[in-house]
């Protein structure tokens, strides 16, 4: 409330100013509002060329320039219009508004008075007056010991809110500072702990999901005939895609978390401590400047203290002199009322009155002045309180006004004032990523990505268990086996004796097609002969030679005779007959490699066994291959897994052995993290301290209790010190009264009784309708 009405007295003095100077000149119009004088005159407005400044409303002509900025006009632009300081209109209210003070002061001190009653012969009003200022000395003397009581009570609650509010602070300060330090102390640990878990798990976070997914990918290349034959593209495609919706975002978090640590805290190690060590150099300055206000409120609380007793005793000393002027006085004028032998005693009390009343006068005055002088200190105090809640840098220094300034301001005591921000920030960013890995579930999200695997791997085994494929395999077979078969007739039977079937209800050994041979019973030579030599087929492996070489050598079946020596075949075929290599009187025409005269009748079986065999080695080859790269099953003992093509696109583990070893790796460095946040370590203490430190940003409370301190101090000691003021100046004006009138009572009552005095103003009343003066002109008031 003081605050507001000083800010209002200066808006008043400001406002009376400012129209007493428009006013001063409008009175010296003549020289102020000329525009243009010569470019030579001082007061011309130059440019730093030394050429005159033109507003484009200038009307100075050649060899004039315009004017400086003076109370009439402002500094000239040049090409703008030139601006006034105040217009017509303020000009006329300036004068009107000082006219109208003027002319209100002087009616007031103008004001006819009626004429009044001459107190030294109208005694009796004297006495009322008397009285009545008795009356007011009395409630003077009141006010006095209550503003004297008031002082005590609000200085004592002044000081004790004062002083409570600056021991909050400094243990507010303790707790702000305590995690500040202990972040000091924890810093090395914490560094040494992030780094640790930098180098054990951010390794595999750079090619952990898109080392997967490119392995998927490069599996979808290698093999994207098959995976179009088993009809499982979309479940790899969702596969694939799982990778990035699923997976990817878990090992972003892990990366995150592990570059932010190790950034804030290993990297920016400097600039951490740095902040760290400035920020409680700031709090211990600001510190030490609250314990020297707690001394300088403690030494106003002792002051006040011991001089309490001092004012007591003079107020009481003043109480009794005052109380015992006004009774003497009483009793003085009740003499005017009784006409008994001791009145003229009693009315000697009367220069006890008048002499200790202007005794008192010469005490009460300059007190009342000294705690005029006090108020006056006090709200000028209040004053620059505000004026310092604003910028308390003057007050205690920079370091020590930036916390204390923050509080004030509200801007955030660990941002703008201590400056740990970007020291800190990595606590928000590290947190969000741990609970991010700790709400999600990551076994379900691996789960879902493996079933997805198992569900391609399921599907790429249907390519061999279809009854497509199988219809295949049983006419490969009965091509292979046509002597138990129903598929030819006798007479194909007859020229194409095969007796080796190759399909068993396992392809375990489909590459390995002399196993088969073997398990059915099938040793030594075949009952038919070679193409190549006419010699009968092995059914046993030679040498290292292929699946295929086997199935094309063992099948290479010969051509027949189509007539004897004597006939008109080729010499090529007659060879056979001439070398002895086939009974003369074989019926049908034995074997031949070639010539005229050799047919091959078994040649479409051959070419269909070779084609069929072909398709179904590659398709099971694939089926193989592709399994062995996913990985879901046990690795076939006749591939090795990955294959050599995935090894040879630089892929070193089967699909689901990456997808395992990378939940493994997302599952250990989760735990890691996840105990790093919370567990006693190095990374954990500091983070605990982090956020003691953030809870406590909050210093609101510091500007409460200076509010409740100012208030005491503003409000009830200034009220308090107003109060008494007020009442020892109506205390000296009252007393001093009561003097005056003692001192005429004095005369007027000594050795007067009441019929006296009655007789005495009867008298005075005629000699006034006379003409008469009344009193004689040699009366002497105090004879």
């Amino acid at each position: 409330m003081t605050s507001r009405s000083n800010w209002n007295n200066t808006a008043f003095l400001k406002d009376t100013l400012t129209k007493y100077l428009i006013y001063r000149c409008e009175l010296d119009s003549e020289t102020e509002s000329p525009r243009c004088v010569l470019a030579t005159d001082p007061s011309a407005a130059l440019d730093i060329n030394g050429n005159c400044i033109s507003p484009s409303d200038s009307p100075c002509s050649s060899g004039t320039c315009e004017r400086t900025s003076n109370c009439y006009w402002l500094d000239p632009v040049s090409g703008q219009p030139r601006e006034r300081r105040y217009t017509d209109d303020e000009a006329s209210a300036a004068s009107i508004s000082l006219y109208t003070v003027n002319d209100s002061s002087t009616y007031l001190w103008s004001f006819p008075r009626k004429s009044g009653y001459n107190l030294d012969r109208e005694v009796k009003v004297a006495i009322y007056i008397f009285l009545f200022t008795v009356l007011l000395v009395l409630v003077s003397l009141a006010m006095v010991h209550f503003g004297d009581n008031g002082i005590t009570t609000s200085v004592d609650g002044f000081t004790s809110k004062a002083i409570h509010g600056l021991t909050s602070t400094q243990e507010y300060l303790g707790v702000v500072s305590a995690p500040i330090v202990a972040m000091g102390n924890f810093s090395a640990k914490a560094r040494t702990h992030s780094q640790r878990l930098y180098e054990q798990h951010h390794s595999w976070t750079e090619h952990g999901p898109t080392g997967l997914e490119g392995s998927m990918q490069d599996f979808y290349a290698i093999y994207k005939g098959g995976i179009g034959i088993a009809g499982t593209a979309s479940e790899f495609n969702a596969s694939v895609a799982a990778v990035n919706s699923s997976i990817g975002p878990m090992v972003s978090e892990i990366s995150g978390a592990l570059e932010t640590l190790q950034v804030s805290l290993v990297h920016k190690k400097a600039s951490v401590d740095g902040a760290l060590q400035l920020a409680n150099n700031k709090l211990a300055e600001l510190n030490t400047s609250l314990t020297g206000f707690y001394n300088n409120i403690e030494y106003i609380e002792t002051t006040m203290k011991d001089y309490s007793e001092h004012r007591r005793i003079t107020l009481l000393v003043l109480t009794i002199v005052v109380l015992t002027c006004s009774a003497l006085g009483v009793l003085a004028v009740f003499t005017y009322w009784t006409s008994v032998a001791w009145d003229d005693v009693l009315i000697q009390g009367m220069n006890a009155t008048w002499f200790l009343g202007s005794a008192v006068c010469l005490i009460t005055i300059p007190l009342a002045g000294l705690t005029t002088f006090l108020a006056l200190f006090i709200n000028d105090s209040c004053v620059m309180v505000d004026f310092g809640t604003a910028n308390f840098e003057p007050i205690m220094g920079s370091s020590a006004a930036a916390p204390i300034q923050a509080c004030f301001g509200e801007t955030g005591l660990i941002s703008s004032a201590l400056n740990l921000s970007s020291a800190l920030g990595y606590r928000r960013e590290f947190e969000d990523n741990v609970d991010y890995l700790q709400q999600v579930d990551m076994t379900a999200r691996f789960t879902a990505l493996s079933d997805s695997l198992g569900e391609v791997n399921e599907k790429v085994r249907r390519i061999t268990t279809s009854s497509t494929f199988h219809t295949l395999l049983s006419q490969f077979n009965e091509s292979t086996n046509l002597a138990s078969g129903s598929q030819y007739d006798s007479e194909v039977k007859t020229y194409c004796p095969f007796d080796v079937p190759m399909v068993l209800s396992s392809l375990y050994s489909f590459d390995e097609p002399w196993r088969i041979a073997r398990l059915n019973g099938k040793t030594g030579d075949s009952s038919w002969r070679s193409a190549d030599d006419y010699g009968f087929i092995s059914y046993d492996r030679q040498g290292s030679e292929t699946a295929a070489e086997y199935v094309q050598r063992l099948f290479n079946i010969g051509g027949r005779c189509t007539g004897g020596p004597d006939s008109d075949l080729p010499q090529l075929c007659q060879q056979g007959w001439t070398m002895n290599v086939m009974p003369v009187s074989s019926s049908p025409p034995e074997f031949c490699t070639g010539g005229g005269g050799c047919e091959y009748p078994c040649a479409t079986i051959v070419s269909s066994i070779m084609r069929n065999y072909t398709f179904i080695s590659d398709t099971v080859n694939l089926q193989e291959r592709m399994v062995s790269d996913l990985g879901v099953e046990s690795c076939p003992s006749n591939h090795s897994c990955p294959t050599q093509q995935m090894k040879d696109a630089g892929r070193t583990e089967t699909l689901t052995a990456t997808l395992e070893a990378l939940e493994a790796n997302a599952t250990e460095s989760t735990s890691a993290l996840i105990s790093a946040r919370f567990k006693e370590d190095g990374v954990a203490n500091m983070l605990n301290a982090t956020r003691s430190l953030l809870c406590n940003e909050n210093c609101n409370f510091v500007v409460e209790k200076f509010s409740d301190a100012k208030e005491g101090w503003c409000w009830n000691v200034l009220a308090s010190t107003v109060q008494t003021s007020a009442g020892l100046w109506a205390l000296s004006i009252f007393v001093w009264i009561q003097a005056a009138l003692g001192a005429l009572l004095t005369v007027r009552l000594r050795g007067k009784s009441r019929k006296d005095l009655v007789e005495e103003e009867e008298e005075d009343f005629d000699d006034e309708e006379e003409g008469g003066g009344g009193m004689d002109d040699d009366f002497d008031l105090y004879s």
